[in-house]
């Protein structure tokens, strides 16, 4: 493997570094404190204070904080009674608020705002742009819904922070494997709901607002960890795998081992979520990296942990579990793929004669919670809205489909020309099949806007938008990874 473009930093003092995780651990140990005396002020501040301080002490610090918090926030949300949440919520605003101004401050001191350009970059702004000022679509049923949804559009800021502040392989490494120790333990923590149980208030969440007819299939519960539901638990563990294979290729042998062997506990509670579009991701995501490394060898690798992982699971008497995930296969058999292609059906006449569509946030159950759980005619509160694709369309109409479409040929393009440039590179690897996966998992979830994928997909934008951009400076499109072989 060839060395990466990008310079190597000084390596970060060891008190430095011992702050950062202290003060990470008080907001967490702060905001669970906060939560058992139901003192929601004590939980904005402790959740918020440490993690302002990391943001000045590293904006990538407050990067990694931001992925750490968004996959912890459904847990902590359901520690509180239904409908009291908001502060938690609230707080994560405020840490993205936060950095929003950090990197505003440094671009008037420091300049330099050549750093955000990239290959990207302008399909990046327009669509965020577009998203914003839909805000005051006269369509929307109120202005409410597009304030509330511009919270999920403000998650784009991770793209322009990764471009402004990445600067070297040290930041990735860490912020990457920060990232993947949390999705580790993540799914640790579903396996352990699988085999022990659900807590009482994740029981009590479990039995409110009609979680259970979505989370209990056939008398088995669909595992969802500390995500706000299993699907996105489901194509967070996917996302995690996809990453571990891709770093193993060049990782050194005891990490490699450790990697390949992580896969193993990512699959199986992946498959614990009961949901069937992970499954069709991981295998286009798959697909993708094979593809892009042009490796039989991994084609080979992935052919026998996908049988050895089938193989462990029919062990463990789980054949409930395989069925349900093999109907993956057969979507025409499936009553919910079914349903899906019928609404999809029945809403494209509007979205044709929409250009701007119903404003954002205006569809599904989010807006139908907004509205006081009432449908309203003239709008689309309330219609289900799974494939992430069909609710750009109609939510910001073909206008805002064509630009989000331009936004990811162009991230398409830009991650495969990252692994052409080199074979086997970890880094540009993982995102390609990392981000294929997720836009074709998209065609059945609305998984984009979920936290903390979406969060994930932005950070991951924003490290091929610095990769095509190094590549343009350089000629060539840097690889992480180890020394040529």
């Amino acid at each position: 493997m060839r060395q990466t473009a990008l310079p190597t930093a000084r390596p970060t003092p060891g008190l430095v570094l011992l702050a950062w995780w202290a003060l990470g651990a008080l907001a967490t140990a702060g905001v669970v404190a906060a939560v058992g005396t139901l003192d929601r002020l004590a939980m904005i501040a402790l959740a918020t204070v440490p993690a302002a301080v990391l943001v000045v002490l590293h904006p990538l610090v407050g990067v990694a904080c931001l992925l750490a918090y968004a996959t912890v926030l459904g847990f902590l949300i359901r520690l509180l009674p239904p409908g009291a949440g908001s502060p938690i919520g609230l707080a994560l605003d405020v840490l993205l608020a936060l950095m929003a101004a950090r990197l505003a401050v440094d671009l008037v001191r420091h300049g330099d705002p050549g750093r955000l350009a990239s290959p990207l970059t302008p399909a990046v702004a327009c669509f965020a742009g577009y998203t914003a000022l839909e805000v005051l679509n006269p369509a929307a049923p109120s202005l409410l819904h597009g304030l509330v949804g511009l919270r999920v559009t403000a998650r784009v800021l991770g793209f322009f922070l990764v471009l402004y502040y990445v600067r070297d392989r040290r930041a990735v490494g860490w912020l990457a494997g920060t990232w993947l120790a949390v999705v580790l333990a993540t799914g640790a923590y579903g396996i352990f709901q699988h085999h022990h149980g659900l807590l009482w208030h994740e029981m009590a969440w479990l039995l409110t607002e009609g979680n259970a007819q979505t989370h209990i299939i056939g008398g088995h519960l669909r595992v969802f960890s500390t995500m706000g539901d299993a699907a996105t638990f489901g194509f967070l563990m996917m996302a995690g795998t996809l990453q571990a294979v891709a770093w193993a290729q060049t990782a050194a042998p005891p990490w490699r081992w450790a990697l390949w062997l992580a896969v193993l506990p990512l699959l199986y509670a992946m498959a614990l979520s009961y949901t069937r579009g992970p499954v069709v991701a991981l295998v286009a995501g798959f697909a993708a990296l094979v593809a892009a490394s042009r490796s039989w060898r991994l084609a080979a690798g992935a052919s026998v942990l996908a049988a050895l992982g089938l193989a462990l699971l029919l062990g463990t008497g789980s054949t409930r579990l395989v069925e349900r995930l093999a109907t993956a296969a057969l979507p025409g058999q499936d009553a919910s793929f079914n349903v899906r292609v019928g609404y999809v059906t029945q809403y494209l006449p509007e979205i044709a004669r929409r250009p701007f569509g119903y404003g954002v946030n205006t569809s599904g159950g989010g807006a139908r919670k907004l509205a006081g759980g009432n449908q309203m005619r003239g709008t689309v509160v309330g219609v289900p809205t799974d494939n992430y694709h069909f609710k750009v369309a109609l939510e910001l109409g073909w206008v805002g489909l064509g630009l989000w479409a331009w936004l990811v040929v162009t991230l398409m393009v830009q991650a495969w020309r990252a692994c052409a440039s080199h074979r086997g590179d970890a880094l540009a690897l993982g995102l390609c099949g990392t981000l294929v996966a997720l836009v074709v998992g998209a065609f059945s979830n609305d998984i984009i806007a979920q936290k903390p994928v979406a969060e994930l997909f932005w950070v991951a934008a924003g490290l091929v938008a610095l990769l095509a951009r190094q590549g343009r400076r350089t000629g060539a499109t840097p690889a992480l990874g180890g020394e040529p072989r």
